[in-house]
């Protein structure tokens, strides 16, 4: 490639190199040719093993995949976190339309205190570094999913941040159930972690009983993706993604490329 797009930085041992990309607009745009051309290749880095030494990159790669997954729309199995009643842990389907539209939000408080949830939409955050949330869908049945798409081997979920965007949604939206699903590859199905609830994290400050409410009727899952789910995307329009959906991550296609080569 030539110089101008990609830098290589000698390294401290001056035998080996690190490519990177040159700024953010080359970046978008190599990995778009990269889903084009080479999605087989993105797909293997995205389900790599956790130990991979370029998780941050198989991270958000798995991250993109999912969102692409996920705004296709079809039939998703969700695992409870959460014993029901003393009935065990509960399965249950969630279908996601396949002519859902797909919508951006904005993230401030009093932006969220206003915005009347299209229902049936799949709803991604504008800021790439959004709390926690990945993405929502609200159920004309009143039910909100909320899906945190990660490669973690656990999850702990940070409970004020999350109380004060439910109160916000609330400003405008009526939901009577919060089902929070934190999207996996499907390699981490049966993983001690993700048999059970993640922790909820109070930064030192224990919540109240009025608090407490803006939980009611919270109840965590877990949705397993396969690399056959993300290879399927091949065989649907592939030339209709674009990085608009990809984390803007400092050094992503960075270390594709490295890995690649």
């Amino acid at each position: 490639m030539p110089s101008k797009l990609i830098h290589l930085i000698p390294n401290s041992d001056f035998k080996t190199i690190t490519p990177r990309i040159c700024s953010t607009k080359a970046e978008t745009k190599i990995f778009d040719r990269i889903v084009i051309n080479d999605w087989h290749s993105l797909v293997e880095q995205a389900f790599s093993a956790a130990e991979s030494p370029f998780e941050v990159a198989a991270g958000q790669i798995f991250e993109y995949v999912a969102h692409q997954l996920l705004k296709k729309g079809g039939n998703f199995t969700l695992h409870s976190l959460q014993s029901t009643n003393g009935n065990g842990y509960m399965c249950e389907e969630l279908k996601l339309e396949t002519s859902q539209s797909y919508i951006e939000f904005a993230t401030k408080q009093d932006e969220m205190e206003t915005w009347a949830i299209n229902l049936n939409a799949y709803c991604k955050p504008k800021s790439k570094n959004f709390p926690f949330l990945d993405a929502l869908s609200l159920k004309q049945s009143e039910v909100l999913y909320i899906f945190q798409i990660t490669r973690a081997d656990s999850h702990p979920i940070k409970y004020w941040p999350l109380c004060k965007i439910l109160q916000a949604l609330r400003a405008k939206n009526r939901f009577s159930r919060i089902c929070f699903v934190f999207v996996l590859p499907s390699a981490y199905k049966g993983l001690p972690n993700w048999t059970r609830g993640q922790v909820f994290t109070y930064d030192g400050k224990e919540p109240s009983e009025e608090n407490f409410q803006q939980l009611c009727n919270f109840t965590q899952y877990t949705m397993f993706l396969s690399k056959e789910d993300a290879l399927w995307l091949r065989e649907r329009k592939i030339s209709e993604m674009s990085s608009a959906s990809m984390p803007e991550v400092t050094g992503l296609v960075s270390d594709t490329v490295r890995k690649s080569t």
